[in-house]
């Protein structure tokens, strides 16, 4: 049986359950596995600072598998966690504008290519677009 909650929001439904299981593997991966980020990032030099940026890193990933969690309930009734939501465009918009003052202000690029840089700009705020379009608007 469907309710209306499920059959009018089955996209966004999807688009949330898809990111929150990206999330999910990614925050497993960097939270038991965190050398792998320095294949993408340069590797410091000092024994502490090494230690230091690899238990940053794994905070980062039990976030992420926090933000899945989060992201898979709001998945199953988004009319209930319209919040979440919110709370997730906002993020992706913050995070875009940090790559930009990264990118612009910090010279960034020279350690990343610039590219990558804005292309992930671009998919953030593309992201947030959609995920705006689709959230749920209150009900009357």
């Amino acid at each position: 049986m469907t309710t209306p909650t499920t059959s009018a929001y089955r996209v966004l439904r999807g688009v949330l359950l898809l990111l929150a299981v990206v999330l999910g593997i990614a925050g497993v991966v960097v939270l038991f596995d965190a050398q792998l980020i320095f294949l993408a990032v340069p590797t410091p030099t000092e024994p502490f600072a090494h230690s230091l940026v690899t238990l940053l890193m794994q905070g980062y990933g039990a976030m992420a598998l926090g933000l899945a969690v989060l992201l898979y309930a709001a998945s199953r009734d988004p009319v209930r966690y319209v919040s979440v939501i919110d709370a997730f465009i906002v993020i992706l918009v913050l995070l875009s504008g940090v790559d930009v003052y990264a990118a612009e202000k910090l010279h960034f690029g020279a350690l990343y290519p610039g590219y990558l840089i804005w292309a992930r700009v671009a998919f953030r705020l593309i992201l947030a677009i959609v995920l705006l379009s689709l959230r749920p608007r209150a009900v009357q």
